[in-house]
């Protein structure tokens, strides 16, 4: 199947290529649900690799509303939130992935991580204000 020559190109990290089969495979199927969530997700993974992290969550949003139950989806768009500093969002979606799982101590770990890294962005950054280094003596 497309999907099967996806991941094959994708664990011989041909990214470009298993993007192409994982996006040919979505058109075989429109109404299959369950296989296109799976599909969005894979191609999130591929854009997430190549640093594409806003194209990667919009994937995971689909595989998501295909499947609200998916999840590695929201784990693959928490971690996009959290390397785009956008911990409001990623407290979120390891809530939900917490509730779904509430003995899943990776996901308990995660939400706390995230929960620390909102509560430092909300802090005043006087050296960035300032314009200057961290390691800034007092002339500077």
């Amino acid at each position: 199947t497309k999907k099967e020559e996806g991941n094959t190109a994708f664990k011989a990290g041909q990214l470009d290529q298993a993007f192409a089969l994982y996006s040919e495979a979505l058109n075989i199927d429109p109404l299959n649900k369950s296989t296109n969530s799976k599909l969005y997700f894979n191609r999130a993974t591929v854009l997430s690799k190549q640093k594409k992290l806003e194209e990667s969550m919009s994937d995971c949003n689909k595989a998501i509303e295909l499947d609200p139950t998916y999840a590695k989806a929201y784990l693959r768009r928490a971690k996009s939130y959290m390397d785009t500093e956008q911990y409001e969002e990623a407290v979120r979606d390891y809530e939900t992935l917490y509730k779904m799982d509430k003995t899943n101590r990776e996901y308990r770990n995660l939400l706390q991580d995230a929960k620390l890294e909102l509560r430092k962005s909300k802090r005043k950054d006087y050296y960035k204000i300032l314009g200057v280094e961290r390691t800034a003596n007092d002339e500077e």
